[in-house]
């Protein structure tokens, strides 16, 4: 039974990251049709990479992999956004088991 608990978190975790990832997404477009500037689209790129990633992840390895990535994508955003004086993201990520079989 705690297999099928594991497996349902993990899904869960999965589908937070996928939404994190996507308010992200929405953020940037939000900020270029205002006329702010992503050179050469390189965070609204790499926000669809771990939306892509984020698919096709089976463990929770793989998932802390993509989620540290996102947070520091998070914080090279949150850099951009303050630097045109606009608000910065605040976003609640999945707490990932250090050491899982999932």
């Amino acid at each position: 039974m705690a297999k099928n608990d594991q497996y349902a978190q993990f899904i869960r975790d999965k589908k937070d990251t996928t939404e994190n990832l996507e308010a992200i997404q929405m953020i940037l477009t939000e900020c270029v049709n205002e006329g702010m500037m992503d050179e050469d689209a390189h965070f609204y790129n790499e926000v669809l990479e771990l939306i892509d990633e984020v698919h096709l992840i089976k463990t929770y390895p793989e998932l802390a992999e993509v989620v540290d990535h996102a947070k520091t994508l998070e914080s090279d955003i949150d850099a951009w956004l303050s630097m045109k004086q606009r608000e910065t993201l605040s976003i609640s990520w999945p707490q990932i088991p250090k050491q899982s079989n999932q």
